[in-house]
């Protein structure tokens, strides 16, 4: 029988931050189609996306070998 991994916390503020990028992510990708964003407001929430994940990836024990990061 193998050990059920143990479910990290739950972090309210890191949660409320995940969900607040993915929907500027997500707004940024609609102004991005209409042509309204530029590709600098693109790398700017990419990276904020990316920023996000490496902080979950702390808070539940992860390592974070490989950061995320934007190409510029």
């Amino acid at each position: 029988m193998s050990a059920r991994p143990v479910d990290p916390p739950y972090d309210p503020a890191l949660h409320e931050r995940m969900l607040t990028t993915a929907t500027v992510l997500a707004s940024v990708a609609i102004e991005w189609v209409r042509g309204d964003a530029t590709e600098e407001d693109v790398r700017r929430y990419a990276q904020r996306a990316a920023d996000a994940e490496d902080d979950w990836k702390a808070s539940v024990g992860l390592p974070v070998e490989c950061r995320a990061e934007v190409a510029s």
